[in-house]
């Protein structure tokens, strides 16, 4: 490899690497690790009572071929998990094209990086679908194993089909499509064999692989490098890595807007409650249109509502519906001094000192609209009684603590 080209792609991919760990750094923090281990508490029990019904589901017809069907499209679902690591920027087709086939070997090893890491996660997702695929396919320890190797080697495969269909431009998006089509069809074929079926299978699979590997790579030797092909790959890598980045955190490459949303201007006219407040108004209006602080108690809302739907322990629907409840109104505190720069809001502030409590408003009127929904959800999945009554007096007496308790002390604390 090039020493030129070896030292930008080393340059380029430690500074990838500080992204990630500065950005980790910023989403695992306390908040998050909480919501992580609640998760992670939940999909475990979940996951095992699911495991408890279907083992007497699988005794009626055609529901073993289903959840066959079911660990065929996760598989290779995890097969396109993640995109190639080719660093390449748009600059560099300006200077650097003429150099051709020096950039296989910096491709490559981006290639091999993806491979790398990718292949650890797809690892981790089989030994979560272990006890199911064995509950499935009665298989032992052995053929699980093979199993997964199998799909290791699939995911290499496919990082190195998509390395060298840069040269193949035309027929790029057909020849990934198809190649997933196959591996769909040879995972639920395989759930099937035995253990010297497995074997006989991933020796046939891996002969034919490389015979079509090599095919393609002999074919490079007379095309042309698909340079705007490579770029717009990296590009859409960052652009889906900062959208992932900007459900949790605010990212520089992801700018916050203000949508006009017109099916909510009805609503908001009839609130005539907050326009008694400037203030209340402009923070009911924020949380409304504004992308930075609208996505953050809209996605919390939908994300703790669906794991409610997944299960019908109390308890544990009002765990759940406490822990959104704070995390909204953790992440909405900045919008309480979003504005206090503005000439305009610091006159408001300065003279009635209102800045406290037109927050504490709004913020009690989205948590009251959690709160609608916690309760269908708690009704509809729990029969009407005492549980009802509990989960009602715990929701809001957290939001009364988390409006008229905390949010005081979080003003004075970032005053």
């Amino acid at each position: 490899m090039d020493p030129s080209l070896l030292n930008l792609y080393q340059k380029r991919r430690k500074q990838w690497a500080k992204e990630i760990g500065r950005y980790s750094r910023l989403i695992l923090n306390d908040h998050f690790s909480i919501v992580l281990f609640v998760v992670l508490g939940f999909g475990i029990f979940f996951y095992q009572d699911q495991l408890v019904k279907l083992q007497v589901a699988l005794q009626t017809p055609g529901v073993k071929y289903g959840l066959k069907g079911l660990l065929s499209v996760l598989v290779t679902s995890l097969l396109l998990l993640g995109r190639p690591l080719w660093f390449t920027k748009t600059a560099d087709q300006s200077f650097l094209f003429a150099r051709g086939q020096a950039w296989q070997p910096y491709w490559l090893k981006g290639t091999y990086l993806t491979t790398f890491l990718w292949s650890v996660v797809i690892a981790v997702g089989l030994i979560v679908l272990a006890p199911l695929m064995q509950l499935v396919n009665q298989w032992t320890l052995g053929e699980m194993g093979l199993f997964g190797l199998w799909v290791l080697l699939a995911k290499t495969a496919y990082e190195l089909l998509r390395y060298l269909l840069i040269y193949y431009s035309n027929q790029r998006t057909l020849g990934l499509t198809g190649f997933c089509l196959l591996q769909l069809v040879l995972a639920y074929l395989s759930m099937n064999l035995s253990f010297r079926g497995l074997v006989g299978f991933i020796g046939l699979y891996l002969m034919v692989v490389l015979l079509v590997l090599m095919q393609l790579k002999k074919g490079t030797q007379h095309r042309v490098v698909n340079f705007n092909g490579v770029i717009e790959s990296e590009e859409k890598r960052q652009a889906h890595f900062y959208r992932f980045i900007s459900v949790f955190a605010d990212t520089p490459q992801q700018q916050t807007s203000i949508k006009p949303r017109p099916w909510l201007a009805p609503l908001l006219e009839r609130m005539t409650y907050f326009s008694q407040s400037s203030l209340a108004y402009l923070y009911l209006r924020v949380l409304m249109r504004s992308t930075s602080y609208s996505s953050v108690w809209l996605r919390l809302l939908l994300f703790t509502g669906g794991l409610m739907f997944l299960t019908n322990n109390a308890w544990l629907l009002i765990v759940l519906g406490v822990l959104c409840l704070i995390l909204t109104a953790l992440q909405l505190m900045p919008l309480m001094h979003a504005y206090r720069h503005h000439p305009g809001v610091a006159l408001i502030s300065s003279q009635t000192n209102k800045s406290l409590k037109a927050f504490q408003l709004v913020l009690m009127f989205a948590l009251w609209a959690q709160r609608v929904v916690f309760m269908i959800i708690f009704i509809y999945k729990v029969p009407f009684g005492w549980p009802f009554i509990l989960a009602l007096a715990s929701w809001i007496g957290t939001s009364l603590l988390l409006a008229y308790g905390y949010a005081p002390h979080w003003s004075k604390k970032h005053h």
